[in-house]
């Protein structure tokens, strides 16, 4: 307060979450980011891009790409692409369009070795585990996050009082949840993380 700083604290019912899943339900599609590992298969053209590993599994570090803290990766016959904002189908089609100009169909196969450390949440307070935790391109909900960190420790923890403190374009928001009752996980069930999300017992 003596910074002139107000934070919105917003009690989280179904009705304000369904609000909020109307607006943003295309938020929960993971885009690539600087720092993501990326793995290349091309099949069909092995002594190009040679594929190693077991059941379609590469383990060649030849095949993988970083992306830059420009978005961009080097991929071979293409140069420079910016991939940071697509989703990996984009990114996908995007590298096979540009390889359609050097080989014929190229079948590709794009998947993500390693999320970079920016996408983390924090399990925090009163957990009976409380841990950082990745949020990749699976969606976790509050509910997941709750059950990786082994619940609420039933000794310490006020299950009234359970916040999810969030920065979105340097605009702070704490959603607060209240867990005293079993009927009101099913709020929990359908409120998903973003990455630096702060979840607070």
């Amino acid at each position: 307060p003596e910074k002139g700083i107000s934070i919105k604290i917003v009690d989280i019912d179904l009705k304000i979450l369904n609000q909020m899943n109307s607006i943003s339900k295309d938020e929960n599609y993971y885009t690539i980011s600087p720092g993501d590992v990326l793995t290349f298969t091309v099949w069909g053209l092995n002594d190009i891009f040679p594929i190693t590993g077991i059941s379609g599994q590469t383990t060649n570090p030849l095949n993988s790409r970083t992306v830059g803290t420009n978005g961009e990766i080097y991929f071979p016959y293409i140069g420079k692409t910016k991939l940071s904002g697509y989703t990996i189908e984009e990114a996908r089609d995007l590298i096979y369009e540009k390889l359609s100009k050097q080989f014929v169909d190229p079948q590709i196969d794009l998947t993500i070795a390693k999320f970079n450390e920016n996408r983390k949440a924090y399990l925090l307070g009163e957990f009976l585990d409380p841990q950082p935790i990745y949020i990749g391109i699976e969606t976790v909900s509050l509910t997941d996050a709750i059950g990786i960190a082994k619940g609420l420790d039933p000794k310490s923890s006020n299950a009234k009082q359970i916040f999810v403190i969030r920065s979105n374009n340097n605009k702070e928001v704490i959603y607060r949840f209240d867990l005293s009752t079993s009927e009101k996980f099913l709020v929990t069930n359908e409120f998903y993380l973003k990455p630096k999300d702060v979840v607070y017992v």
